[in-house]
């Protein structure tokens, strides 16, 4: 401390540090990026590589000299090195980008999900990269600038220099630049914390912009008259799971039998389908929504009625029921059960509880409504990082597990197989819900859909979790598996032809497009909306 109060430092030179540190340390990521990128270029020009770092500086440098100014230095340069620490740990750990998708699912995940992801090695890697850099910008006294004068004319020099050495680095290697970030253009999202302080400044401009009026579609949404005159009432279960990604379904070629316990029930296996995002914050709602994921917006699918809507318009009785920490606002005005993960039980660690809560909660749910129903059951599925907490112990077929949270320090056998038993857990969830619809036939037409919100990466190629911006996303993040089920009263109500319906299935494109009309066909809901194209039951009937 006594040397630390013996050293003086301008502004400007406590900027430059930062920028320093920012260049040299905290963007490590992009520079292990960088370094696999070379390794598969026929040539590399050496004067290029050199001058990345430096690149780097003179940026961070011009942007945090105007930053540093008297008594607003150190709070803002503390602040972002702390910030930088954390962002730095998240990007080299699990490969996260900090783009508005991702801190929009930050800002919406329940404390449940975000205590998932405390570790020891985050707390270790936060102190050391960002609370103690930060300590250190807070504790090292600064020189009163002599006169004002002087402090704008260093200044000046400071931004000047920036300026300089990005001409010259663009004079000598502007080819190079131009190449690897035209070629490689989610470069620019992985850059700490620029990436972050950008999608902030853009997600408070859009919190404070005029907010959208709430549009309703679908008005002329009515029930068809065949199902008006059925001898039953209709009963569909939405199954929305989470996290699931098609590669490690058995259906889809997987090697591994993580579809056990729905194969003897012979579901109707759709796709592998495209999900509309990288995260349920997206997912979610377009999946629900009339909107595609090439025209979605989040303003507007929040702020305009959801197929759930359009079938409830239409005399459908729809009820929710949540376990994986809310629904997006997609449950407005519906019959909404929310799981409460606060207990400890046989179900519940107190934090989360295994889906199997949510089967237990449905007979009561179908129950309490009348007449043709929707019921939507929201899982846990395979939310990660702490998959393990996913399935009970004696669901674990697949060994050795990985019982941690900070899933890097585990082996890729140890993560795949644990994410695999998730999976398996989630197929034992799908028959139990086709095994209770059998046992209601009497009473009502029945069928089901399951379909995932996104996928997830489990190491490969050094990405973890799921989030990235769709245009970088792997497919391991955007394919997900869908199964549909259809008693016979159902197809006969329907007029599907099941044979048709399961090579329908295996065609290419289907997307998470094709939910909001063939859930409309399946609750038998008309309304000028409903685009057939998109119904998976058309061609078929």
């Amino acid at each position: 401390m006594k040397r630390l109060s013996g050293i003086r430092l301008s502004h400007h030179s406590l900027a430059a540090l930062v920028a320093l540190y920012f260049a040299t340390v905290i963007n490590l990521p992009i520079y292990l990026e960088l370094k696999q990128i070379f390794a598969d270029s026929a040539q590399v020009s050496v004067l290029f590589a050199i001058s990345i770092p430096l690149f780097f500086w003179a940026v961070f440098n011009l942007l945090l000299q105007l930053m540093s100014w008297p008594y607003l230095a150190k709070p803002i340069l503390a602040l972002l090195t702390f910030i930088a620490g954390a962002l730095c740990f998240g990007t080299l750990s699990y490969g996260l980008v900090y783009d508005t998708n991702m801190l929009i699912n930050a800002m919406e995940t329940n404390a449940s999900e975000a205590g998932s992801y405390q570790s020891v090695n985050l707390w270790i890697w936060i102190f050391f990269l960002g609370i103690l850099p930060a300590l250190l910008i807070l504790l090292i006294p600064l020189k009163k600038p002599a006169s004002v004068g002087g402090f704008l004319l260093k200044k000046l020099g400071m931004i000047v220099l920036s300026l300089v050495i990005i001409g010259v680095i663009a004079a000598l290697c502007y080819k190079d630049y131009a190449s690897v970030g035209r070629n490689n253009s989610y470069l620019r999202k992985m850059i700490i914390p620029n990436e972050f302080v950008y999608s902030g400044y853009k997600l408070a401009r859009d919190e404070l912009k005029t907010p959208v009026a709430f549009k309703r579609i679908g008005l002329d949404a009515t029930l068809d008259p065949a199902a008006q005159a059925a001898e039953k009432p209709n009963l569909l279960v939405l199954v929305i799971g989470e996290t699931a990604r098609a590669q490690n379904v058995s259906y889809y070629g997987y090697e591994r039998d993580t579809n056990p316990f729905t194969r003897p029930l012979d579901p109707i296996v759709i796709g592998p389908v495209e999900s509309c995002g990288t995260a349920t914050a997206t997912s979610l709602p377009c999946m629900l929504s009339l909107l595609n994921r090439t025209d979605y917006d989040r303003d507007v699918a929040l702020n305009q009625d959801n197929v759930l809507a359009l079938i409830k318009r239409a005399g459908v009785d729809v009820t929710w029921i949540d376990n994986d920490g809310g629904d997006k606002l997609q449950a407005l005005g519906l019959t909404s059960v929310k799981i409460n993960n606060t207990v400890v039980d046989i179900n519940c660690n107190g934090t989360s509880c295994f889906d199997q809560i949510i089967i237990n909660e449905m007979p009561k749910a179908i129950q309490a409504m009348s007449g043709n129903r929707v019921l939507v059951l929201h899982l846990i599925g395979s939310h990660g990082p702490t998959y393990f907490e996913r399935y009970p112990k004696n669901m674990e077929a697949f060994t050795p597990a990985c019982s941690r949270s900070d899933i890097e320090n585990c082996t890729s056998e140890q993560i795949v197989n644990t994410y695999d038993n998730t999976i398996r857990y989630t197929d034992f969830i799908n028959a139990e819900v086709i095994k209770y619809l059998k046992t209601q036939e009497a009473q009502f037409d029945v069928s089901a859909v399951y379909l995932s919100d996104h996928g997830e990466s489990l190491g490969e190629n050094g990405l973890y979790l799921h989030g990235l911006p769709y245009n970088m996303a792997p497919d391991t993040q955007k394919r997900v598996p869908m199964l549909m089920w259809l008693s016979e009263g159902a197809q006969k109500r329907l007029g599907v032809d099941e044979a048709c319906l399961r090579t329908k299935g295996k065609e290419s494109g289907i997307s998470h497009d094709n939910l909001f009309h063939t859930l409309l066909g399946l609750a038998q809901v008309n309304t000028e909306v409903r685009d057939d194209s998109l119904n998976l039951l058309t061609s078929c009937q």
